[in-house]
């Protein structure tokens, strides 16, 4: 048990009411991780960049460009795989660390928060694409979509979309019953403090003019395949592929899924 959890706990019955208020020092601040060896390999072939408020980027190629963001707690190495593909087709690939990952600045972020970063990226590339993301990354781009970004093309990987579940999940993770689940979800609500209704951004979804590819695995155990199936009703011009056997990560490295973006991205 981590050292905040045990002190949670403890809090719990010595005085309930500051509970939420200690949790929420650490909502928000993602665990570091470092790429592995196949993907630090890939990263050293392109060209480091940086965009505004101190996000971290990583380059290859030439043409028109496509966007990488990954998943809550990874970073830039994540989604490295569909890199030389993507180049050999004709593309300028970047890959952006999210804000308090990688080596970007900030130690702390939020779903509304990564998403109004995916939408500052954007309008800083003037020939952009597509965007392909995993997890967060995915959600946050389809939040992104309903602020006003500007991309014709996302190929969307085991995205999580209800951020209500998501947070309530994490107060739960705290050991909360069901009303402090609730209670942690306002206040995260309140502290974030955005105006849309982004409990679940799939319900966005139903507006989109966008050609969106969407993969999800039903044995998913970190982000239910319910989310993407929410996400394909809603979106006119989407198609949901539906995976076996790779989970919640192996997708971003499997042949097969990486092949099936890059050729969605070529004829849509």
């Amino acid at each position: 048990m981590s050292n905040q959890l045990r002190k949670l706990r403890e809090l719990m019955k010595s005085d309930p009411d500051k509970v939420i208020s200690v949790a929420m020092d650490g909502f928000g601040v993602p665990p570091q991780t470092v790429a592995n060896e196949a993907a630090q390999v890939i990263l050293n072939k392109g060209k480091d960049i940086s965009f505004a408020d101190g996000i971290v980027a990583t380059e290859w190629g030439r043409g028109k460009t496509v966007v990488l963001f990954h998943g809550w707690g990874a970073q830039r190495g994540r989604l490295t795989g569909f890199v030389e593909p993507l180049v050999d087709a004709g593309y300028r690939v970047v890959a952006v660390d999210a804000r308090a990952h990688g080596d970007s600045a900030g130690d702390k972020t939020n779903a509304v928060d990564y998403s109004k970063m995916v939408l500052a990226v954007s309008k800083e590339i003037s020939d952009l694409e597509a965007i392909i993301a995993h997890s967060m990354g995915a959600g946050a781009s389809v939040y992104a979509l309903k602020l006003g970004m500007q991309v014709d093309k996302l190929v969307l990987l085991a995205g999580a979309y209800n951020w209500e579940y998501q947070i309530k999940i994490y107060a739960k993770m705290m050991g909360f019953n069901q009303d402090l689940q609730e209670s942690f979800y306002q206040y995260a609500r309140n502290m974030i403090n955005d105006s849309d209704d982004w409990g679940n951004v799939a319900n966005f979804a139903t507006d989109f003019k966008q050609a969106a590819l969407i993969f999800h695995d039903p044995e998913d155990k970190t982000v239910p395949y319910q989310d993407s199936l929410e996400l394909a009703r809603n979106w006119p011009n989407s198609k949901l592929v539906t995976l076996q056997g790779l989970g919640h990560s192996d997708l971003v490295t499997d042949p097969g899924v990486i092949k099936q973006a890059v050729e969605f991205i070529q004829n849509n």
